[in-house]
């Protein structure tokens, strides 16, 4: 982890951020897919003053350890041409925990994300969505709850203190 990665991590828990997660499903075939996990952040221990929501990680955030090349890496880096061996070993590869940083980023991110539109078809002109998309209306209101969930653990002046916080990230 870098000195501002562990610098942004310790600022959020100096503000009270407390942050808990468990793996619900692990998708990762061996060449591709995701961990989803389910995480809670809160503030301080205080009921009511947190935000729980899935949160998923690519195949990019996994613990390769198949003796081959630099740890952390996959054996090859053209997943579409692995060997069987090579796919069985991979498939045996663990996800990285999520983070309380990359959590709180994406987070804030969501959140701006769905404040920052006045509505749906700003969002989705914004975001590239056609503007009766099913599915870009279901990310929207997903992270209209986002916002809703940070408005619950951090003020209008804690959020903008995040969005410094995280301006670099």
């Amino acid at each position: 982890m870098s000195d501002s990665n562990d610098s942004i991590k310790d600022t959020l828990h100096a503000m009270g951020f407390e942050f808990s997660y468990h793996l619900v499903r692990d998708e990762f075939d061996g060449r591709t897919g995701n961990s989803v996990w389910q995480v809670t952040v809160g503030r301080n221990g205080r009921p009511g003053r947190e935000v729980s929501m899935e949160y998923t990680m690519g195949c990019g955030h996994r613990h390769y350890s198949t003796g081959y090349g630099r740890p952390g890496k996959p054996i090859v880096s053209n997943m579409s041409r692995l060997t069987i061996d090579q796919l069985e070993r991979n498939k045996r590869s663990k996800p990285n925990n999520p983070t309380i940083t990359d959590v709180m980023y994406s987070l804030l991110s969501d959140a701006t994300a769905a404040t920052g539109c006045a509505n749906y078809a700003e969002f989705a002109s914004e975001f590239g969505y056609d503007e009766d998309s099913i599915s870009g209306d279901k990310i929207y209101r997903a992270c209209q709850d986002q916002a809703a969930g940070l408005n619950g653990i951090a003020d209008y002046a804690e959020q903008n203190d995040l969005q410094e916080l995280f301006q670099d990230y």
